[in-house]
């Protein structure tokens, strides 16, 4: 019930890239990689911010499932420690969809069914009002494509390019 309420108490965690990246291999897990065009000063910016946010009294926040979560905190740490504003141009359809259509679509490409029945029953008629562009950037695939079609002072694309790891290659 704490999940459906978002009262669902959750923290960051640290952990080393090569730890993380031998998880996902021995989990059959991919791990896509998005560069990102910012400069130095930024980088260190969106570090010195991450590194505070895992401080013992920054780790732990409620979590939302659609608002609140680690992909959405991800986008907001990149957005608040550049110098000039990340503009995220549309990513959604002309017909928007709802948070349960993105949901569904996300569940039925890993098949994940019995998981879709599970968020139909547990979050009800919430899920089924229009997302705006950024509220779809809860789900991984979405920030990523709104990383991809981001611009800085309108002409300049944040993204320069991405690379998918897959799970079935060695790490």
């Amino acid at each position: 019930m704490k999940f459906v309420r978002g009262r669902l108490p959750y923290s960051l965690s640290v952990e080393y890239y090569t730890d993380f990246r031998n998880a996902y291999y021995h989990e059959k897990r991919g791990i896509k990689e998005q560069l990102l065009q910012i400069s130095c000063a930024e980088k260190e910016a969106i570090f010195e911010a991450l590194k505070l946010n895992g401080q013992e009294q920054n780790r732990y926040y409620k979590y939302q499932f659609l608002l609140d979560n680690c992909t959405t905190r991800a986008r907001e740490i990149i957005r608040k420690n550049t110098l000039t504003p990340v503009v995220f141009k549309n990513i959604l359809p002309e017909k928007k969809p709802t948070f349960r259509n993105l949901i569904h679509e996300y569940l039925d490409s890993g098949k994940h069914y019995w998981s879709k029945l599970g968020i139909d029953l547990l979050l009800g008629s919430r899920i089924d009002r229009k997302v705006t562009n950024e509220e779809a950037m809860f789900l991984p695939d979405y920030l990523l494509k709104g990383f991809d079609s981001a611009s800085i002072n309108g002409k300049t694309s944040l993204l320069s390019f991405y690379l998918i790891r897959s799970s079935i290659h060695s790490p």
